[in-house]
């Protein structure tokens, strides 16, 4: 009761404040406009979270946690709609630009109803503008789906920057997102394992060698984990993944501490068939896979198997008591204090988690990123293909 009391405060506080702010807003400086929608978004979130730590970890909990979050969205969704009908305004002023760079350096606004009119503005009005670069390194790096509304919108708003914009480091950013659409659609190929995986790895390769080439110093315009990379030196991390983390490929070594702080390698356990996940425990999707992990390590018990994870939490007792409480035997590597920004998700340049490897016993890469029966097949395939070597 108690929570669904606070619910109610809270969506009352958030309705009774708009009512007063539209009353307001139309009269008010777009500059002071935009700061209270800002100001009213931040709000909604901190008390999303503040909300959201009360709720018990119980069916009716998760319930009550779905609806807290259906709710923070919508508002939050209606507040960056907002923002672009301020834009809208007058998309040339310096305020109208603050309103679609906010919009657009949140990702999570891509699928939302003003993703896309953000984009079509931006274009229109900015594609030439050198100010536009730090838009394009967020739209460039978290691009949406491509079944999602707006993708064809960031597509030509990349290309436009990329074609138009007279400055080299707004260029820069368009073109290394141009070329992790490349990227992304070598990845479904080599997922699918489709014919033309290849000649797709080739010309994502091209694209990150012109980075490298021609935009190497450029500074990337978004905020990051690890000190401040250059567009060149993001560009040669993909050419590692693309070079080094293909399917068919050799996986290279990892030599860490595990959780405890015992060092080992991943070459120690050559001979057995690998799972490598890079999971954490902030990480929903990560801790939904671990019933489906206990089952396939207790299936493989005394066989010449291992699963060994590579945790992301910056705090090495968050990893601890996510590990005791969910019951996960295998061994971790530690990433380290800068958590999902660590030494061996950048070396290995792994951008979502989690992030799967399948490893033979040889040592190669098998199969990325599957999971559940997929998994569970791939693992089964490999043992028996090793079992029949050894014949």
């Amino acid at each position: 009761m108690k929570t669904i009391f606070l619910l109610f405060l809270f969506f009352v506080f958030l309705s009774t404040t708009r009512a007063t702010d539209e009353n307001t807003n139309f009269l008010a400086q777009p500059t002071n406009r935009l700061a209270g929608i800002q100001k009213e978004y931040a709000e909604i979130e901190s008390a999303y979270y503040k909300i959201n730590e009360t709720l018990p970890d119980t069916a009716e909990g998760r319930r009550k946690s779905d609806e807290l979050w259906k709710e923070s969205d919508k508002e939050q969704s209606d507040l960056l709609s907002e923002a672009v009908a301020l834009a809208k305004l007058d998309p040339k002023s310096d305020s109208g630009f603050a309103a679609l760079e906010w919009v657009l350096t949140i990702p999570h606004s891509y699928y939302l109803p003003a993703g896309k009119p953000a984009m079509e503005l931006t274009t229109q009005f900015y594609a030439a503008d050198p100010k536009v670069g730090k838009i394009i390194a967020w739209v460039g790096y978290y691009p949406p789906d491509a079944k999602s509304d707006s993708y064809p919108a960031a597509i030509n708003l990349i290309q436009n920057v990329a074609e138009k914009n007279p400055d080299r480091t707004a260029r820069g950013q368009a073109m290394i997102a141009l070329a992790r659409l490349a990227k992304r659609k070598f990845s479904e190929a080599e997922y699918k394992k489709t014919s033309d995986v290849d000649s797709l790895a080739i010309e994502a390769e091209k694209a990150f060698d012109l980075v490298v080439k021609d935009y190497a110093d450029c500074p990337r315009l978004r905020n990051a984990l690890i000190g401040q990379l250059t567009l060149g030196q993001e560009a040669e991390q993909e050419l590692f993944e693309l070079q080094n983390l293909r399917i068919g490929k050799m996986a290279p070594d990892i030599k860490a501490k595990d959780l405890d702080g015992a060092s080992f390698k991943l070459s120690d356990y050559r001979g057995r068939v690998t799972v490598l996940v890079f999971w954490a425990s902030w990480c929903g999707p990560c801790m939904a896979m671990v019933p489906d992990e206990r089952k396939l390590v207790d299936r493989m018990k005394n066989r010449p198997f291992v699963l060994i994870g590579v945790n992301g939490d910056p705090r090495l007792n968050d990893a601890k008591r996510a590990v005791a409480k969910e019951s996960m035997v295998w061994r971790s590597f530690w990433n380290g204090t800068n958590g999902p920004a660590g030494p061996i998700s950048h070396a290995w340049n792994v951008r979502g988690w989690p992030t799967i490897y399948v490893l033979d016993g040889k040592g190669v890469i098998r199969e990325k990123n599957v999971r559940g029966e997929k998994l569970d097949k791939a693992v089964d395939l490999l043992m028996k293909e090793q079992a029949s070597e050894k014949l």
